[in-house]
């Protein structure tokens, strides 16, 4: 697939504008947090966008050693279970 981008002044940084065919092409969306890698092909310079996909509860805690009973709770968040309601908070 070839088309044409543009590449535009964004504040001090550079621009890219891929059409909606483009990102659907590569696997993209708006939005989408990308790794941007340049590599050399047959002597011409590419740039190459890999999705970074979210990470999983299940990866982002592999290694974690903690238990529920050597959780310490940050201080911004103690005390707040004994106060008692001052509207129509859902406890």
């Amino acid at each position: 697939m070839t088309e044409r981008g543009q590449i535009i002044s964004c504040g001090d940084n550079e621009a890219v504008i891929l059409t909606s065919e483009m990102l659907k092409a590569a696997g993209l969306v708006t939005g989408a947090t990308v790794d941007v890698t340049t590599e050399k092909r047959e002597g011409q310079a590419v740039i190459v966008l890999t999705p970074i996909k979210p990470e999983t509860l299940t990866k982002k805690y592999a290694h974690y050693e903690g238990t529920p009973a050597s959780y310490q709770q940050p201080d911004d968040l103690k005390g707040w279970q004994s106060t008692q309601p001052v509207g129509k908070e859902l406890l």
